[in-house]
């Protein structure tokens, strides 16, 4: 319990690493102690001592260290435990253990929204079973200790048996319980959350070399799924990859980009929807898409659209629109949230409006703006526009120079250059996303033309289990925005694809099924509400008026393949399965046995070494009642052991058996342990006689 209580706790990421070190060394100290490694006994003032300062702490920690409820409490509830967990030898000490290891657990449960903390729940719940069956057991044990006659033959599965049948019953209850009952702890506890559980999403500014930084790792970012919305489009007709904007920079020092400090705006959400989009603008040619898309924390706040998002459906009071076209939730519900929009994907291939677009001189300025830099960028700039008969096309023939003529990869120069710039287009000639975006911005504000990088992720990997993407911090991307006259703004992208992309592997294979089975997690439990209880209830409703007598048909067609297939199978698989049967009767006769052997003989060897235990002297003595039994001598079951050794026929083994059974009686009700030893002796002596 304490031990998967403390996995919780860290894989939710709920406490700082010193305060899980120490709790972890604890466990791992005490676990040490019981399998008779180390020695551990702590003296009483020690144990009274290390607990007033414990909660002598706990003030200073909640005013001074964290400054917060949630984790200061975390704190006390950890380093409690680990000091009642040290020292526990009495029941009343151990059900504060366990006390201990369920407020833990509930702590986590505040804190963690993945799967993995199902299966620390599963193994808690089994694990608290276990001990509480066990620790009734024992003060049975303890309130009339009764005489061993048979040993603990069989305690252990049936032990086994009964907790998975109880954890059966819970399970069970809970799933009811679940989808029966509203969800209100969130509401009603996640005020307790400290804000530092939720992590900031995208900042303002961006040094280069960030992004390959962040693809070098593979966090789950988010989780979306996209249906086209377009009137005569098909999902079929989804483009691949998309590119999930988050947001742009428009300002560069040389060495990063970043934006100044801007006025937002505030849209108000109406019954969970707000509009971006006027209805004038229906218009504009595109593709629209419809996504739902489940953020993890990386996120923080921001909301990713691929194109210009036209509606957006949130849980948010407000939504915030930043000048670059960013938008945001506030601070702490980006978290594991979950939105819906529609997003248009502008076609650009048919020219450009009859109207046009304008951008407000102060605006361009700032998107024309550029540091002192080597001149032989802007002479490069020149030379690849030159000809170009507008700036849709000088856009276009510089993505396609750097897309042509530069190499793609993560690996960060050794050494941060002097001018990045220069050194990538004039020397490296290589690099990430993030040095081809900055190069064409550059390029582009060179010969005139507004631009900026945008921010966000490509593409996802598509998973047909669950029929989700899955969008990873590896995937993280930066690409262009420039204005163009007549378009407005228009995306391009100069990074060259990956020479070495990631093929689809085993491990790869077992990932969707993991990922599939996350987001059923993220949406039919972390997201169960309401709303989802009559989407259930109305499925449940519509599958049962469905069900006809033409189950009769389909029976007989369902049939007809089970038989077609068993007959194929069997041509081909027959002699295979009748040997793995055969091997596997073998293995149900003759492994208990052989495990049964093995453990006797452990046991055997424990006792020759003087561990044994009383009850140990009934399991020898039972044996010794075999060694006779194969010489034809049977042991009436009203007859003491004393009267049988007193009544068997003169033999060799006479003496043998009088000298077993006093050594039997002197271990077994006299608690001579001592003679474990000598009564192995006897047993051996017996073997070898009746072999002879």
């Amino acid at each position: 319990m304490m031990l998967s209580s403390w996995a919780a706790v860290a894989g939710a990421g709920a406490s700082d690493v010193p305060t899980l070190a120490v709790a972890g060394m604890a466990i791992v100290l005490r676990v040490l102690s019981l399998a008779g490694v180390v020695a551990l006994r702590i003296p009483e003032i020690w144990t009274a001592v290390a607990g007033i300062a414990i909660l002598g702490a706990y003030p200073l920690d909640y005013f001074y260290i964290s400054g917060e409820f949630f984790p200061a409490t975390l704190h006390l509830l950890l380093f409690l435990g680990a000091l009642v967990f040290l020292k526990a030898r009495s029941r009343r000490e151990f059900f504060l253990v366990k006390i201990c290891a369920l407020l833990q657990l509930l702590a986590a449960c505040l804190v963690s929204a993945t799967l993995a903390f199902l299966a620390l729940l599963f193994v808690f719940v089994l694990c608290a079973i276990a001990a509480q069956v066990s620790g009734e057991m024992i003060a049975s044990l303890e309130k009339q200790p009764p005489i061993a006659r048979a040993g603990t033959k069989g305690v252990a599965p049936r032990l086994a048996g009964v907790t998975l049948l109880a954890f059966a019953g819970i399970f069970l209850l809970g799933v009811g319980f679940f989808f029966i009952l509203p969800r209100t702890a969130r509401a009603a506890l996640g005020h307790l959350i400290s804000d530092r559980f939720r992590v900031p999403g995208f900042s303002n500014e961006v040094r280069l070399g960030e992004i390959g930084e962040i693809r070098m790792t593979r966090t789950p970012v988010m989780h979306v799924r996209v249906d086209v919305a377009t009137p005569g489009f098909s999902n079929t007709d989804r483009p691949s990859p998309l590119k999930w904007r988050g947001s742009a920079l428009s300002q560069f020092d040389g060495r990063r980009w970043f934006n100044p400090v801007e006025d937002v705006m505030s849209l108000a959400v109406h019954g969970g929807q707000v509009r971006l989009a006027a209805h004038d603008q229906a218009w504009r040619r595109g593709q629209r898409l419809s996504i739902e898309v489940q953020l993890k924390d990386a996120t923080g706040d921001v909301l990713f659209f691929p194109g210009q998002p036209e509606v957006i459906r949130v849980d948010a009071p407000v939504v915030y629109r930043t000048a670059v076209g960013a938008y945001r939730v506030p601070p702490g519900m980006g978290q594991g949230g979950r939105y819906w929009a529609v997003s248009l994907l502008e076609d650009v291939s048919k020219g450009p409006y009859p109207f046009a677009y304008t951008l407000p001189e102060a605006a361009r300025a700032g998107y024309l703006k550029l540091p002192p830099m080597d001149p032989r960028v802007a002479e490069l700039s020149r030379n690849i526009a030159a000809g170009q008969p507008n700036d849709y096309s000088k856009a276009f023939a510089v993505e396609q120079h750097l897309r042509n003529s530069y190499r793609y990869t993560i690996e960060l120069p050794a050494e941060a250059p002097e001018d990045p710039i220069a050194h990538f287009l004039f020397e490296r000639k290589m690099g990430h996303c993030e040095y081809f975006a900055s190069v064409m911005a550059v390029m582009l504000r060179a010969v005139g033309i507004p631009s900026r990088v945008a921010t966000g992720f490509q593409s996802g990997a598509y998973n047909p289990v669950s029929g989700w993407y899955l969008v990873r911090s590896s995937d993280a991307h930066s690409w262009v925005e420039a204005f163009v006259a007549g378009y407005g703004w228009v995306s391009f992208d100069p990074t060259p694809p990956d020479p070495n992309p990631r093929g689809l592997t085993v491990w790869s294979q077992i990932g969707m099924y993991l990922d599939a089975a996350e987001v059923f997690w993220q949406e039919w439990v972390l997201s169960y509400d309401l709303e989802r209880q009559v989407v259930l209830v109305d499925r449940m409703s519509r599958s049962s008026r469905s069900l006809s007598l033409d189950w009769i048909a389909r029976w007989d067609w369902v049939s007809g393949l089970w038989r077609r297939g068993i007959e194929t199978w069997t041509r081909w698989y027959s002699l295979a399965a009748i040997l793995a049967a055969g091997a596997g009767f073998l293995g149900y006769l003759l492994l208990p046995r052989l495990w049964v052997a093995w453990k006797r003989r452990r046991r055997v060897e424990q006792l020759r070494r003087g561990g044994g235990q009383a009850a140990d002297a009934t399991l020898l003595y039972e044996q010794m009642l075999d060694l006779l039994s194969r010489r034809g001598v049977q042991k009436p079951s009203w007859m003491t052991p004393k009267e049988f050794a007193e009544k068997l026929p003169a033999s060799p083994l006479v003496p043998l058996v009088a000298e077993f059974t006093d050594v039997y009686h002197r271990m077994r009700f006299g608690g001579e342990s001592t003679m474990a030893a000598r009564i192995v002796e006897l047993l051996e002596r017996m073997q070898r006689d009746v072999k002879g």
